[in-house]
């Protein structure tokens, strides 16, 4: 275990040990050092869905330059988040439904929360997503790719699990979106839009599609260009 990780699981040590499980799992599964390579080291940072905050107080934790921001409707999660999180400069957790936080944004992540939601409804949260992004920001989307069949077979088998049977994770269904379609979804609003796999040594599929807003000044002369 690397020692990011082992700082990073320090902070949910007095976690109910259900949640420490969780996190654990969560800790060593998801490609952190990837999803924070692609998180400007300095500015303003939402996580949404962020679950317990593992990915949010990893970036804290490893960039003391970003003010991070986790939001989540399930507020016994958002709970250990906010445990964890104690001490932890610019650092915070806030409950949301709808509607994410006011104010413009350097970089917006969604880790592994649009299967969460049906096709329709994950193109309108990219949407709030991007109209909540400051000039220049960055949207970060971790997905899930559909290749190798064994390791989308997995993920599907844990997120069924998890959302119907142990009901740990809000929703009722998974959708699996590529991470192609993600990303041309994205390029109708962004520039520069890459997706790339990220999965190297882990059990599941992942995959980051990464797309930029348009710097101010490029923005205006967009806008008069249509005008």
């Amino acid at each position: 275990m690397s020692s990011a990780r082992r700082r990073l699981l320090e902070r949910y040590r007095h976690a109910p040990a259900a949640h420490r499980a969780r996190v654990l799992a969560r800790a060593m599964t998801c490609p952190l050092e990837a999803v924070a390579r692609a998180t400007p080291t300095v500015g303003r940072v939402l996580d949404v869905g962020c679950g317990h905050g593992v990915v949010a107080t990893h970036l804290a934790l490893e960039g003391p330059g970003r003010e991070v921001v986790g939001v989540d409707i399930d507020v016994e999660k958002l709970e250990v988040a906010r445990g964890a999180a104690r001490g932890v400069p610019g650092l915070r957790f806030e409950a949301c439904g709808d509607a994410l936080p006011p104010g413009r944004w350097d970089a917006v992540l969604l880790v592994d929360v649009l299967y969460l939601l049906p096709r329709g409804a994950q193109r309108a949260m990219l949407d709030r997503c991007v109209d909540a992004l400051a000039p220049g920001g960055v949207l970060i989307v971790k997905c899930i790719a559909r290749r190798p069949r064994w390791k989308l077979a997995l993920t599907v088998a844990q997120e069924l699990v998890a959302t119907r049977v142990a009901r740990i994770t809000q929703g009722s269904a998974v959708e699996f979106v590529s991470p192609d379609e993600t990303a041309a979804w994205m390029r109708e609003r962004l520039t520069e839009v890459r997706a790339r796999r990220i999965d190297a040594g882990l059990p599941h599929p992942h995959a980051l599609v990464v797309g930029h807003a348009l710097a101010e000044g490029r923005e205006r002369r967009r806008a008069s260009s249509r005008g």
